[in-house]
Parts: structure tokens; sequence; C-alpha cells
């Protein structure tokens, strides 16, 4: 995920929406210190989620 990733995706979903996004979801979850810095130059959240199984 980079810069432009997220500023492309954060646009889409304000033209849909009229809204900017607060928050971004990286695919898989998979977020590193990169992903972290161009969040937060771009004002957003990263909003990490998990899942549990039960066998």
């Amino acid at each position: 995920m980079n810069c432009g990733e997220i500023a492309d995706t954060g646009q889409a979903i304000k033209s849909v929406t009229g809204k900017e996004p607060a928050i971004i979801r990286t695919p898989y979850g998979d977020t590193n210190a990169d992903v972290a810095a161009i969040s937060k130059q771009e004002g957003y959240s990263i909003f990490l989620s998990i899942s549990i199984i039960r066998l």
C-alpha cells in the first residue's frame, strides 16, 4: 500500500459519500512503519481487525 493508493481510495470514497474517510484498513491487516507514516501524513487512523476461529 502506498501514498497514491491511499489518496486515490480516499477520493473515490469521498466522491460517493461526500465525506472524507477518517480510517483505513490495510489488506489482510498488512501494516508496517511506512504504511503507518503515510496514513498519519494523510490524516487517517489505521483500523486493525482480527478474526478468531474456533475449531
